[in-house]
């Protein structure tokens, strides 16, 4: 094949992805949901990265972190669970269970540091899960909470950005009552993760490592 002719292959293959991968972020899937009794759905597609303890608003691990650092929550004991969003995964989220939205906060900014470093990036492309937890500097990234106050206790749904701002289109304020599966956001960046804070009354049902559908994959319930 002539050099130009082989140039401007590859050059439609890179146009071609890049479009796949934009429509494949884009896709508003359908999602019909009838959670059981006492369940939370997960807020997003994606990969389980962490399942947590907290206690005394610390985050359980080799270093204890400080709950409220990376949500802004002020929850005492119960779990946080991660969600790491893949290049091609749907990028809305959504309500993980029926209730009324208690408080939302935008915080942090682009200044913070990477949710994940190169290795963790290449594992993530592979489906395999990455803990971004330890990042330096995370805590700085932006991020938006939305707690929901439910029949299963305290759920609250944080969007934390990659690094480079958040980027999300948000649908929910406070005092709005939202059904399970409703959209509470998009997210345009590319990147971010999501972090689901539940209350003690709440057991996980997902483990690190497993893929998740955003509003039909139960990852908690009520004991």
């Amino acid at each position: 094949m002539h050099p130009s002719r082989r140039v401007l292959s590859l050059a439609a293959l890179g146009v071609a992805a890049w479009l796949l991968r934009q429509t494949l972020r884009g896709r508003d899937p359908v999602r019909l949901t009838q959670p059981g009794w006492g369940e939370v759905l997960s807020p997003a597609d994606g990969v389980v990265a962490f399942v947590r303890r907290v206690e005394e608003g610390k985050v359980v691990g080799d270093a204890p972190l400080d709950l409220r650092a990376f949500t802004e929550q002020d929850l005492e004991d119960g779990w946080l669970l991660g969600i790491l969003l893949g290049p091609l995964d749907a990028r809305y989220v959504y309500a993980p269970a029926e209730g009324t939205v208690g408080d939302v906060r935008l915080t942090g900014g682009p200044g913070g540091g990477p949710l994940l470093n190169p290795l963790q990036k290449v594992a993530l492309l592979g489906g395999l899960p990455a803990d971004p937890l330890g990042q330096p500097n995370l805590e700085g990234n932006e991020r938006h909470t939305t707690v929901l106050t439910t029949a299963q206790g305290h759920v609250g749904v944080t969007l934390l950005a990659g690094g480079k701002g958040l980027g999300a289109i948000t649908y929910a304020g406070e005092g709005d009552a939202l059904n399970a599966g409703q959209k509470l956001a998009y997210l345009e960046a590319s990147g971010g993760a999501v972090l689901l804070t539940l209350s003690a009354v709440l057991v996980p049902q997902v483990s690190v490592g497993d893929r998740v559908v955003g509003a039909r994959t139960v990852v908690a319930r009520k004991v």
